[in-house]
């Protein structure tokens, strides 16, 4: 079963607020090096709204109009599936730290201006909403030393009414008992038309690593069924540890019940990297590749497309350098074990203690029958054969299990015995002859008492590691169609 992270958000207060404005939702995803740390940055812009009404023709109006019931505030509660695969969660609120980091903002949400006096409140109000407020409005302005920081947004390509927005942050409170939610709450005594600006770091905890070879993570947000969310700007960013990427060839979207959707994540170019504080001192965002889910054509058609149905994407992180630093890296063994086996002066070292220890050089008991001293032959056969059994073992080794023989049926569970069966008998031979008998002949001699016995015990070895090898090696070449040259 995959890995999945599922964020369900609800509007609490539904009746009073049957819309929710979710103006901003901007999602980025790091995944931590140790690949069971999972840290989420979500920032939000929301507002309450009323019931959308529509026209003589049947049709709903396309934006709502914001709405300030005095008597409840609006507020949205992000609740976290404690899942099997995951061992805690936790929330850090860090949307003061946000809202003060205007000039990346501006990266993520264009024109963004800070508004320091009531006026300057004022003066927005009017430009975002004319039909709520006119120029010679008397209108009852939140005390500004209470509502903190308060910016402006506007993107100023999509027309002000759907991008348009004045913010002031929002108060998280993360309930007692649960640890896997928070709400949002919006300013208190805020304006008609002032919304929540949140950012808030979510910790999430797995119990294995997500960053296996071809292991799938799937990341889900539910936008509860009983109310609308209109949604224009949705953006949900994923950024893997470094040397990894997300693989967005194998990378899907799905929206509520229809079909997994290919080609929905897309790389990002490192020149928009926007440096937050957080992200370049803790999660080391330079040093990253960014990814994100196209949601635009999506949103563009509808905004509301998103209530009541849940967003799925599912994908996994790759290294792409993995592999070939693994190849490189075995290389290197099997070139020194080529070398260090096949090399004339250790045999000789070998025969001459065999020789010295068990061997009756007149009378020579081999695992042939008895005859003059053939231990010269079989040691210079063992310097013949042996290179050929270090590659044999070498394919069997990166020719890998999860792409050769994935499933469990009885023939591949029978190959991947033979896998382990041959590389065991590969490393217990090498062993046997360069550990055993030239680091200590003494106690060799003591336990294989003559040359049949040495020679039986090598020639098993040696079949078992040649015969099982080639016989798992040839399956992936052949069968598989596995790339010999090519294999990771």
């Amino acid at each position: 079963m995959r890995p999945t992270i599922t964020l369900k958000i609800t509007n609490v207060n539904n009746s009073a607020y049957p819309t929710i404005i979710l103006r901003k939702f901007f999602n980025m995803v790091f995944a931590e090096p140790d690949g069971k740390t999972v840290n989420i940055y979500t920032a939000t812009v929301f507002g309450g709204a009323a019931k959308r009404v529509a026209d003589k023709e049947g049709k709903k109006q396309s934006i709502p109009e914001p709405k300030n019931d005095k008597s409840s505030q609006c507020i949205l509660k992000f609740s976290y599936e404690k899942e099997k695969c995951i061992e805690k969660i936790s929330f850090a609120d860090l949307s003061k730290q946000y809202i003060a980091q205007t000039d990346q903002i501006k990266k993520v949400w264009k024109n963004v201006t800070n508004l320091s006096t009531q006026e300057d409140i004022k003066n927005a109000l009017i430009g975002c909403y004319p039909e709520l407020y006119k120029p010679d409005s008397d209108i009852n302005l939140p005390d500004k030393t209470t509502l903190g920081s308060v910016i402006k947004i506007d993107n100023g390509t999509d027309g002000p009414r759907s991008h348009a927005c004045i913010a002031a942050v929002g108060k998280c409170v993360v309930e007692k008992g649960n640890e896997s939610a928070y709400t949002l709450c919006m300013p208190t005594d805020s304006t008609i038309g002032i919304e929540a600006i949140n950012w808030i770091k979510t910790t999430i905890k797995f119990k294995n690593s997500i960053l296996e070879d071809n292991q799938k993570v799937e990341f889900v947000v539910q936008l509860d069924n009983q109310s609308e969310y209109y949604t224009p700007d949705f953006t949900w960013y994923f950024a893997p540890p470094t040397s990894y990427i997300v693989d967005a060839e194998s990378a899907m979207l799905k929206i509520g019940s229809q079909n997994e959707e290919p080609n929905k994540v897309t790389r990002v170019a490192d020149a928009t990297t926007v440096l937050f504080n957080e992200w370049v001192t803790k999660e080391y965002i330079t040093e990253r590749k960014k990814s994100r889910v196209s949601f635009g054509d999506i949103t563009a058609k509808d905004p509301y497309n998103f209530s009541g149905k849940k967003i799925h994407v599912i994908l996994s992180f790759i290294n792409p350098g993995k592999h070939g630093n693994l190849q490189f890296f075995i290389g290197l063994i099997v070139a020194f074990l080529l070398s260090f086996c096949s090399d004339k002066t250790r045999l000789n070292d070998f025969l001459e203690l065999c020789k010295n220890n068990i061997c009756t050089t007149e009378n020579c008991t081999s695992l042939w029958g008895s005859s003059p001293c053939g231990c010269s032959s079989f040691c210079n056969f063992i310097g013949i054969i042996f290179p050929f059994l270090i590659i044999c073992a070498f394919f069997a080794i990166c020719f890998s299990r999860k792409q050769c023989i994935p499933n469990a049926t009885k023939l591949e569970g029978l190959l991947r015995g033979l896998k382990v069966i041959g590389l065991i008998a590969t490393f217990v031979l090498i062993a046997y002859i360069y550990v055993g008998w030239l680091v200590l002949p003494k106690i060799m001699a003591k336990v294989i008492t003559s040359c049949y016995w040495n020679q039986f015990v090598i020639t098993a070895l040696l079949l078992a590691s040649l015969v099982c090898n080639s016989v798992y090696t040839l399956y992936c070449w052949i069968y598989k169609k596995k790339n010999i040259v090519d294999f990771f």
